[in-house]
């Protein structure tokens, strides 16, 4: 992992707890315990005589670390631990995610010792299914962290508590760089010593005065309101074909992709309220709205769930256009009828993207520095005289992830002279651009290539399992599937097929 680079997500969902693994909102998590023993009868993944064998890599960055785990039995994660060098200093912060990257749970560390085992609590326990698979992770700012390469080519088995081995299901241990944020890349099998504390009963939170009773916690309602269902919003696409749609919250995994009926905010059945597009405060999360212009970010640490913007995201020139840890969860983002057909739909660098339904605007992602676009489904744009457009492209730039989207870059409304999409992806060099993770992804285009590989310079590019289609044109492109992808430092080119199963596809 030193000698990688990391992308950087951040999710910024602080304050939620779960019930049976969905995230619920507006409820806060404060850090209750750290250091060591952990609670009496929980369950971990090391003892706490355990010792990393190399317990401070000379890595120096900002960093969100990681493991996966699953249990074979259902309960309650009661917090984090990981195991801290003498020169890991500073704050720490522990959570907990679902595989698909929501936060459920977060707590800053207290009370450490100078190193060795940390342990906190999280407020409230949070309830996780049997044999789902989650990942627990903690931040650092000043790397120093303790890692272990090759750990995970055998999975780690303790108790009811599992950690698959790396590449049984994805990456593990995995990891972000940056402030913060959902850790999905591996390197080398990494064991990070990361450690989940799990008790299959239903504990006391530390610090309650009292036990807490048995009856089952009841189910929250909503506390959004609807005060109109917008007419500017578009009624539901059909089902495209008999199989029915995939539950709210997941899209079908791959080797399917995303599509209308797993993206934005209809496929979650929430009833949308009127909300102000002008977000000034941090830390916000805003859920079922309806933005019916542009929805403007001038805060840090912002999430935006099960929403629609009419119009385009954008940040502020007060923050220097940067969008300073944006989180969209199924927002879907349209502009038909836009009068300013040439802007993207959202631009600027350090957001997330999950479950994003893109459509009918100028053109599709923009994407700045750490950005991570994941079960999105981006198509049909404006006609812009002389644009360049792309469903998802960077001019430049670093820390990018791109898994498991369905993009696909035409025209609406145009006769099929005037396509000019350059593709699908476009990753440009403009001047550079570096490390990059394109995995699982379906590329379309009515332009030239499906996609832009970063050019001469482009380096620590990787496009693993993608799968190229002929929705537009024999060769997914109309010159190709693929252009100025060089095997520079660091680029792979691996698993890459065309969608209809006819072959592989070269660089």
């Amino acid at each position: 992992m030193r000698d990688q680079l990391r992308s950087i997500v951040v999710l910024g969902i602080a304050g939620i707890v779960a019930v049976a693994g969905t995230a619920l909102a507006n409820a806060t998590l404060t850090g209750t315990r750290a250091g060591d023993p952990v609670p009496d009868q929980s369950h971990s993944l090391w003892s706490s005589s355990t010792v990393p064998g190399t317990v401070t890599d000379p890595d120096r960055r900002a960093v969100e670390l990681g493991v996966k785990f699953t249990s074979d039995q259902a309960g309650t994660v009661l917090g984090v631990r990981f195991y801290k060098s003498k020169t890991n200093t500073g704050a720490h912060t522990g959570s907990l995610w679902t595989i698909s990257g929501a936060r459920l749970a977060t707590a800053q560390f207290t009370n450490e010792t100078a190193s060795g085992w940390q342990y906190v609590a999280f407020s409230k326990p949070v309830a996780i299914k049997a044999n789902d698979l989650y990942v627990v992770s903690y931040h650092t700012s000043v790397g120093a962290y303790s890692a272990d390469d090759n750990y995970f080519k055998a999975g780690r088995d303790r108790g009811p508590l599992h950690a698959p081995a790396d590449g049984a299901k994805g990456a593990n241990g995995v990891y972000r760089y940056g402030a913060g944020g959902f850790p999905d890349q591996g390197y080398k099998a990494t064991n990070y010593w990361v450690d989940v504390v799990f008790t299959s009963g239903t504990p006391t939170p530390p610090g309650s005065p009292t036990p807490r009773p048995t009856a089952t916690r009841a189910t929250p309602t909503p506390t959004a309101t609807v005060t109109r269902t917008p007419s500017a919003s578009p009624t539901p696409s059909p089902t495209r074909s008999a199989t029915p749609p995939p539950a709210p919250g997941a899209c079908p995994p791959f080797p399917a992709f995303p599509d209308e009926n797993c993206t934005g905010w209809q496929h979650t059945g929430v009833k949308l309220r009127n909300c102000d597009g002008d977000i000034r405060t941090s830390g916000i999360t805003l859920d079922g709205c309806y933005f019916p212009r542009d929805l403007k970010i001038v805060a840090k640490n912002v999430t935006i769930k099960r929403s629609h913007v009419k119009g385009s995201v954008y940040a502020s020139w007060m923050t220097d256009w940067d969008f300073q840890n944006l989180t969209l969860i199924d927002v879907e983002v349209e502009d038909e009828g836009n009068a300013t057909p040439d802007r993207a739909a959202i631009g600027g660098p350090n957001f997330t993207c999950i479950r994003c339904h893109v459509h009918n605007t100028g053109t599709g992602i923009s994407m700045g520095d750490n950005v991570t676009i994941r079960d999105s489904y981006a198509h049909d744009f404006t006609y812009t005289e002389g644009a360049h457009q792309a469903a998802a492209g960077a001019n430049g730039g670093a820390n990018l992830t791109l898994i498991h989207n369905n993009l696909e870059c035409s025209r609406v409304n145009v006769s099929p002279d005037k396509q000019g999409c350059s593709s699908a992806l476009s990753l440009y060099d403009e001047p550079t651009i570096d490390n990059v993770l394109v995995q699982n992804n379906l590329f379309n285009t009515a332009g030239g290539y499906c996609t832009y590989g970063g050019g001469p310079n482009g380096t620590n590019i990787r496009y693993l399992d993608n799968r190229f289609g002929k929705k537009f044109n024999p060769r997914c492109g109309s010159y190709g599937p693929v252009a100025a992808y060089r095997n520079n430092s660091g680029n792979v080119w691996q698993g890459n097929l065309w969608a209809d199963g006819s072959g592989p596809v070269g660089p």
